[in-house]
């Protein structure tokens, strides 16, 4: 794991407290409430979708490709949850998984949204940790800790999901 300069330790915990709190945290709009029910619906339902192959990470060299399309010639495109819990993902398409999910949980109009994208961006920076042994984020492990163990006590959380933040957080060091 690489360790990241004292100098940047200050304004990178002010961002990442910023990042959870406004996407975990926040209150929602009044009338916005999503159930858990819905949450846990909306939260498969970015986990289902197909990867882009328009995105930089899937455009580039012939292996990332065919990560995502198993079979070059055939149809068939791996889930975003596929990416997510397979050993074998390359890092850009994680990095492209999570910056995507970053743009949404920071733009998004809809708290039940913001929160999903935050799942789903914080799952990919567990995926690289827990499966390729690489850091995708410049947060602290303190902070990185944190935000896992806010995410991990929400109920619309979807188990596989749970289990891919466990293993990233037994990962840290303490």
């Amino acid at each position: 794991m690489n360790e990241i300069e004292p100098s940047f330790l200050g304004k990178e915990r002010d961002s990442v407290l910023r990042f959870i709190r406004e996407c975990v945290s926040s209150r929602p709009e009044q009338g916005e409430r999503a159930s858990d029910t819905q949450m846990t619906e909306l939260l498969d339902q970015y986990l289902g979708a197909a990867v882009v192959t328009g995105s930089a990470a899937v455009a580039g060299p012939a292996h990332l490709v065919k990560h995502v399309y198993p079979g070059i010639d055939a149809p068939a495109v791996r889930s975003v949850r596929d990416c997510l819990l397979a050993a074998n993902t390359p890092l850009p398409v994680l990095q492209e998984i999570k910056e995507y999910h970053q743009r949404i949980a920071g733009t998004s109009g809809s708290h039940a949204e913001r929160r999903v994208a935050t799942a789903v961006y914080f799952a990919a920076i567990a995926s690289a940790l827990v499966f390729q042994q690489q850091r995708m984020t410049s947060y602290s492990d303190g902070a990185l800790r944190e935000a896992l163990g806010k995410l991990l006590a929400k109920s619309w959380l979807a188990p596989e999901l749970k289990a891919l933040l466990e293993k990233a957080t037994a990962v840290l060091p303490a």
